[in-house]
C-alpha cells in the first residue's frame, strides 16, 4: 500500500455564514519579496490570536482510499513568538451515498468526528515555517464518500499563547492510505 494526497487549497475552502462562532480567517494572495519578477504568489489564510477562525471543505474521498486520515499542513508566525504554541483542531463527517443524512444539515463536529487537535511549538523567527499533522478519526469512511472538513487555530485554548496572526500558506494535505 502506498500514500495517496488530497490537497485542500485555501482559495477553495468555504466562507463564513456571518454566525458569531463562525469567523473566518483573512484571506490573500502573498507576493514573495524577491527583486527579481515575475513573483511568486500563491494563496494564505491569516489565522488570528484573538478569534477561534475556521475554514471548511466539502469534496469526495477517492476511489483508491482504502484508509487513514492525517491532515498535514504547513504555517509559520508573523511576530516573534519564542516557547510560545500553536494549537490547531479538525472535525471531519463522512456521508456514504445513499446514506439518510441530509447534506444541508451537516455537521462534523456532532455527527462526526468531533474535534481532534494537535499543539506544535511556534519557530521564534518571523516567517519561519513549521509543520503540523492531525490524525483524523475517519470511522467508516469509505472510497466514494462526500467528506464535509472542518479546520481551525483554537486559540481559545489556554494552550495557544502564540501572539499574532499565524498563516497558512497553500492549503492542507489529507494523506491517506492507498489500496
Amino acid at each position: 500500500m502506498a500514500t495517496g494526497t488530497i490537497q485542500l487549497l485555501i482559495e477553495g475552502s468555504g466562507l463564513p455564514d456571518g454566525t458569531t462562532s463562525n469567523a473566518f480567517p483573512a484571506i490573500s494572495i502573498e507576493r514573495s519579496s524577491a527583486s527579481s519578477n515575475p513573483k511568486f504568489v500563491r494563496y494564505v489564510a491569516a489565522f488570528d490570536d484573538t478569534t477561534d477562525e475556521t475554514i471548511s471543505f466539502g469534496f469526495r474521498l477517492p476511489s483508491n482510499w482504502a484508509s487513514g486520515g492525517s491532515l498535514v499542513f504547513h504555517w509559520y508566525p508573523v511576530a516573534t513568538n519564542t516557547s510560545k504554541n500553536v494549537r490547531w483542531r479538525a472535525a471531519i463527517q463522512a456521508v456514504t451515498p445513499g446514506d439518510s443524512t441530509v447534506m444541508t444539515s451537516l455537521d462534523p463536529i456532532s455527527a462526526g468526528s468531533g474535534w481532534v487537535a494537535v499543539t506544535t511549538a511556534c519557530p521564534g523567527t518571523i516567517g519561519y515555517p513549521a509543520t503540523s499533522s492531525i490524525s483524523l478519526t475517519m470511522t467508516g469512511a469509505a472510497a466514494g464518500d462526500r467528506i464535509a472538513l472542518l479546520f481551525q487555530r483554537y486559540q481559545g485554548d489556554a494552550i495557544d499563547d502564540t501572539v499574532g496572526d499565524v498563516i497558512i500558506a497553500d492549503g492542507l494535505d489529507l494523506e491517506y492510505t492507498t489500496t
